[in-house]
This record gives structure tokens, C-alpha cells and sequence, in this order.
């Protein structure tokens, strides 16, 4: 008797749930849509590299000193033409070895609404994805304690001097904070340097 009464309601409605459903599953895709067509525009992290163009960033590894002009930091508006007319933010840097004999380091980064890469020495067409896999290296400069550093091993020869660097470590507020050569030799940024961005937080 139950059940029958219910079958029939369920005949008698049937029309209204399944609009509801399809209003629902309506509703669901249109907040989902709007959700990746609003935020992924704008770029990640929020707050951007504190290096400006301009800056120089010293690196000392005991033995020698490496110094780098900031070329480019700059952050595209959505449309804003660069090149690759694109419908999204991305903030392009670029940083180049000045002082330098023969062929000369550079190092750059991409931050986009979906990823943050990076491309270091010599590397022109190809670059590292930050992810948190490789997060949580902390490096002590001077009085500064540094942590969610992101490090990188192993990456391809250097094919300007014949060095092979196979380790760097990156910071996304601050950039390029270490490198390291197969050799052994080990660049670190200068407290100086580090306290000049430090100041732009």
C-alpha cells in the first residue's frame, strides 16, 4: 500500500525532480566555470619577487664573486602584449652576469596563474617547475634564517663555460638564492643583497 502510494507521487512529480536535478547539476557547472574563468587570470603567488629592474644581486662563494643585473621584472596586464598576446596575468624576469670575461650566466622566471617555472644558466628553452615536492630547504645568511626554499638537482650541463651546475636554490620572494657547481664551488646571495629585498616586504 506504501509502496504504491509512493510510485505514483514519484509519477506525479517525476517531472519536477528531475528539473531540480538538471537546475542543480546547472548551477554546480556555471559555479565551477566561473570559479577558473575569474581566478585563473590573475597571477600566484600574490605577492611577487621583491627584485626590481635594475637591482644588482651579489653572490659570493669564498673564492669569488658573482654579481647579476635584473634586466626585466615586470608584470603584464590580462591582454597586455609581450609577444604572446595571451588572456592572462604573467610576470617575465630575467637577470644577466655583469662583470663577467667571456660568456655570461642568466637566470629568469615565469609566474603565471597556473604555474611558476624558472630557468637557470644557459638554460634558454627550458625551465623548472617549483612545485612543494621540493619545498622546505632553509639556508642561514648572515643573521637570516630562510626557509620554503625550493631546491633542483641534477640539472643539465652548463653549456657557456664548461661548468656543470647540479644544485640551486630558489625562493619565490626572493629569487636565486644559492647555486652550486660539480666542481664544489657554492655561490650564496650577500646578507647585503638579501637585506635590500627584505626591505620591500
Amino acid at each position: 500500500m506504501v509502496m504504491r502510494k509512493l510510485k505514483n507521487c514519484l509519477k506525479r512529480n517525476s517531472f519536477y525532480l528531475i528539473l531540480i536535478l538538471l537546475l542543480f547539476s546547472f548551477m554546480r557547472c556555471q559555479f565551477i566555470i566561473d570559479m577558473y574563468s575569474e581566478e585563473d587570470t590573475t597571477v600566484a603567488p600574490e605577492i611577487l619577487p621583491y627584485f626590481k629592474e635594475g637591482d644588482t644581486l651579489v653572490y659570493n662563494s669564498g673564492m669569488d664573486v658573482d654579481s647579476f643585473c635584473v634586466e626585466t621584472a615586470f608584470l603584464y596586464a590580462v591582454g597586455e602584449d609581450d609577444g604572446d598576446d595571451l588572456n592572462y596575468e604573467r610576470f617575465i624576469s630575467s637577470m644577466l652576469q655583469i662583470d663577467c670575461a667571456d660568456s655570461c650566466y642568466k637566470s629568469g622566471s615565469t609566474i603565471t596563474p597556473i604555474e611558476y617555472w624558472i630557468g637557470v644558466f644557459g638554460f634558454v628553452h627550458s625551465s623548472y617547475k617549483l612545485v612543494d615536492y621540493y619545498s622546505g630547504n632553509t639556508l642561514e645568511i648572515g643573521s637570516y634564517q630562510l626557509e620554503e626554499l625550493y631546491g633542483s638537482y641534477n640539472l643539465e650541463p652548463d653549456s657557456i663555460t664548461g661548468k656543470e651546475i647540479n644544485y640551486v636554490l630558489y625562493s619565490k620572494k626572493y629569487g636565486v638564492i644559492e647555486y652550486k657547481f660539480t666542481n664544489g664551488e657554492e655561490f650564496i646571495m650577500i646578507e647585503e643583497t638579501l637585506e635590500m629585498l627584505m626591505g620591500r616586504e
